[in-house]
């Protein structure tokens, strides 16, 4: 019994970066998109676009009705 509570409790206790995986990408993509802002060229600007259309499609924005 006690080997199963220990199992338990390293499964409930992950690391805080795979507890708030989806902050730390949407953190990165907002870090992403200032730097692709900054530069002069258009290339990059297309490449996060598609990758943004990927964010928005997976979490849409808030709309209010």
């Amino acid at each position: 019994m006690v080997m199963i509570t220990m199992i338990l409790t390293q499964v409930a206790e992950s690391p805080w970066y795979i507890n708030h995986a989806w902050e730390l990408i949407l953190a990165l993509l907002a870090f992403l998109k200032v730097v692709v802002n900054l530069v002069p060229s258009d290339k990059p600007r297309e490449v996060f676009g598609i990758l943004d259309k990927i964010v928005n499609a997976l979490v849409p924005d808030r709309l209010k009705k």
